[in-house]
């Protein structure tokens, strides 16, 4: 860019030269003066004729360096920008994974204890949700209510492990919300992503049970999954739905 510059002034300059040495020289046949007021004049016609051009050159050339710093500081900008992220994706991830972990292992520990037909019967993990699943299954098929199927999941909640579930559940789910969120630099792309591992690495029993007390328990943490559009939609792509009203058939 500057190089063509140079040649523009340089043409400018030889232009001149060339106009002057033409008028006064070959139409005026005038020789070389010897005084020097007249070369004093000759530099004053050089400097009057080219001075601007030079001025307009240099200021072209500011505004350009000018420009070329701002997309310099706006490229550096951006570098910061996504630096920044990173380090904040960074820091979320181990955040993110830890929690998952966390309820992994709350999971592994979760057992329920329910009394059919006199005897008490014990199980744990996967085990346990299939015996919410059909128990829950059994009262639907006997007419039983919402809330009275809400009442016996609370029966065999006494020491509030199913809550416990729910609720890591939506503390993981709200982490992303809040930690990936529009205002931080992020975009709903991301809290998709995260959401889809969340599903993903979730235990597909919790995964269920996770489903039912949407459904039947009467919880704060319950509510607000079923409401978030964001989790609805992560949970539609990995082919589960937030139910609206369980039937024999979903479970």
């Amino acid at each position: 860019m500057k190089s063509r510059y140079g040649v523009v002034a340089a043409a400018a300059l030889l232009v001149t030269y060339l106009g002057y040495f033409f008028w006064f020289h070959i139409i005026h046949d005038n020789q070389l003066s010897q005084s020097t007021s007249d070369w004093a004049l000759f530099g004053d016609f050089f400097g009057g004729v080219l001075g601007p051009i030079f001025a307009f050159i240099s200021v072209v050339l500011l505004i350009e360096s000018l420009l070329l710093q701002n997309e310099a500081n706006r490229s550096l900008k951006n570098q910061l920008k996504n630096s920044e992220l990173t380090e904040k994706s960074r820091a979320f991830e181990a955040l993110f994974f830890g929690m998952i972990n966390a309820q992994r292992d709350l999971f592994n520990e979760f057992d329920i204890h329910m009394d059919v037909k006199g005897s008490s019967i014990h199980r744990s993990r996967g085990e346990a949700v299939i015996m919410i699943e059909e128990t829950i299954k059994i009262l639907l098929e006997n007419g039983q209510s919402k809330r009275e199927i809400t009442e016996f999941i609370k029966s065999i909640d006494s020491v509030d492990k199913i809550y416990g579930l729910l609720r890591s559940f939506y503390v993981i789910s709200q982490l992303i919300s809040d930690e990936l969120s529009d205002s931080k630099g992020f975009a709903e792309d991301d809290r998709s992503a995260r959401r889809k591992a969340l599903i993903n690495f979730t235990d597909f029993a919790q995964l269920r049970l996770i489903l039912i007390c949407i459904e039947y328990y009467d919880s704060t943490y319950a509510r607000k999954l079923s409401s978030d559009a964001e989790v609805q939609s992560s949970f539609e792509r990995v082919g589960l739905m937030l139910p609206s009203a369980l039937t024999p058939s979903d479970i």
